[in-house]
């Protein structure tokens, strides 16, 4: 027998020596290759079809569970798609009409003619059985797709690359593309399907008196303008130095592991700090214990008492922690574990511009469009939000008005881009100490101080300022406007 590689007759793919008929177009190659063949039914499709040529009710039936493509034989997948245009049309589907249809197509002899038709009613038992049979048609379409990701896979691992990780990303992809479709479920959808989706949430939001359309953080305000953060937005949160960036966004973290009425489980990507200095950052906040109290034992106990309790709260499993500076692909990997094993509700990474792009570029602002354009990617693919911690540039310090905006993120201006929401903390009052004490400063306030939480971008919807409080030396917002406060008072 010739064991050389040929080509497949019909597409033209590159075929090994076992096949005997292609993987991607179903058509037969050359009987030297062997007497293997991809995974198919032919008698299920027979059935299949014949019972959607005996009932109108077996064909909604049966494209329920496959289209076109999942046939294996080209004439099957011919006549499949004459029986469901006669059956869109409100044409009656049966023996004739499928016959006059296919003469207009010209494909009347090349599918068996006639004989072939009539033989399809006497091979089906019944049409009662259509979704059993479907099913089996459906099976072996799935095992013809593995194994094309599995050529696939096997290509890539043969090529070159500059990454495993990335073939290993691209590889679990392959496979997930694959199995998404198990099931008939189509990428694409027309808009009646789609607006009928979105009418029944306005009306069960009617309904109810509201709700809420993606992941709230535990800032009533805040989720109000925002109605959440939903699932593939890239949230990006910026300001200077000691503004309080990865304490909003880990202040985020927490509601949503800890605190939500939905709790899940959130990633936090940490490039800078160690575990046990995070750890101890939110133990600090949700104790209102100073940090370097808790480490030294210096407590009283009240503190003891507090810092128990805020221990007990955080001791849970659904917040998980990485210290790494690694390639979007290296997080995508570990996401994707995530999901699969205990599903994810959100991933913090505490520094954007400090992981590391998938390829080096001579140009900075490349490599950061890079890491940001991948960190979107990877928030449509898990479908969750991803809040990404970013640097500003000096531009702001150069203005009057100091508030941040968009052109003043470090790098990049494909962070904007890429994002969904940008978030920009600012506090008029940090300005004006570090002004008066000089680029030494160093705060040390007991009390609460004014924040602004700026939406300077948001795609689906206001942009706004939302005035805060900070409970800086514990790290911690408070959703309250300092308006409202009287007399000065610090009370939380």
């Amino acid at each position: 027998m010739n064991n050389k590689n040929a080509n497949c007759e019909g597409c033209g793919s590159r075929m090994q020596p076992k096949w005997v008929a292609c993987p991607w177009c179903g058509r037969g190659s050359s009987p030297a290759m062997g007497a293997y063949a991809p995974p198919n039914s032919i008698e299920a499709e027979q059935s299949t079809l014949g019972a959607m040529l005996i009932s109108r009710s077996a064909i909604d039936i049966a494209r329920e569970q496959v289209d076109q493509a999942d046939f294996y034989r080209e004439t099957h997948q011919t006549l499949f798609d004459v029986v469901t245009v006669l059956h869109d049309r409100g044409d009656p589907v049966d023996l004739i009409t499928v016959q006059e249809e296919l003469r207009n197509r010209e494909k009347l002899d090349w599918i068996g003619g006639i004989s072939y038709l009539t033989s399809l009613f006497e091979t089906t038992p019944t049409a009662a059985n259509v979704e059993y049979y479907a099913k089996i048609v459906q099976e072996k379409a799935i095992l013809r797709r593995l194994i094309t990701a599995a050529l696939e896979i096997i290509g890539l691992c043969q090529g070159e690359f500059d990454d495993i990780n990335d073939i290993i990303v691209q590889s679990e992809e392959a496979i997930a593309q694959t199995v998404k479709n198990f099931g008939g479920d189509a990428d694409d959808e027309g808009f009646d399907d789609i607006l009928r989706q979105a009418f029944d949430e306005i009306d069960e939001a009617i309904e109810s008196g509201g709700k809420r359309c993606g992941q709230y953080i535990g800032l009533p305000r805040f989720d109000d303008v925002t109605g959440g953060l939903r699932g593939g937005d890239l949230v990006v949160v910026s300001g200077e130095t000691s503004m309080g960036k990865t304490s909003f966004a880990m202040q985020a973290a927490e509601h949503v592991a800890i605190d939500d009425d939905d709790p899940k489980t959130v990633l936090v990507i940490e490039p800078e700090m160690s575990k046990k200095e995070l750890v101890l950052r939110q133990l600090s906040s949700r104790s209102r214990v100073q940090t370097l109290n808790i480490e030294r034992g210096k407590l009283s106990q009240d503190q003891v008492d507090a810092v128990y309790t805020a221990a007990g709260r955080l001791a849970v499993p659904n917040l998980r922690v990485i210290v790494s500076t690694g390639k979007v692909s290296e997080i995508a990997l570990l996401a994707r574990r995530i999901q699969r094993t205990r599903g994810l509700g959100m991933i913090v990474v505490d520094g954007l511009t400090l992981l590391q792009p998938s390829k080096p570029q001579s140009i900075r602002e490349l490599e950061v469009s890079n890491i940001a354009y991948g960190l979107k990617a990877l928030a449509v693919l898990l479908n969750i939000p991803i809040v990404a911690v970013c640097q500003l540039n000096e531009g702001n310090k150069t203005r009057q008005n100091k508030r941040p905006q968009l052109r003043d993120l470090r790098e990049s201006r494909a962070i904007a881009h890429a994002a969904d929401k940008v978030i920009f903390l600012y506090s008029e009052t940090y300005f004006q100490e570090s002004e008066a004490d000089g680029d030494d400063y160093i705060d040390s306030s007991d009390n609460l101080e004014a924040m602004e939480v700026i939406l300077a971008k948001h795609r689906n919807g206001p942009r706004k300022r939302i005035k805060m409080l900070f409970d800086r030396p514990f790290r911690r917002f408070i959703d309250r406007d300092p308006a409202l406060l009287e007399d000065g008072s610090t009370a939380i």
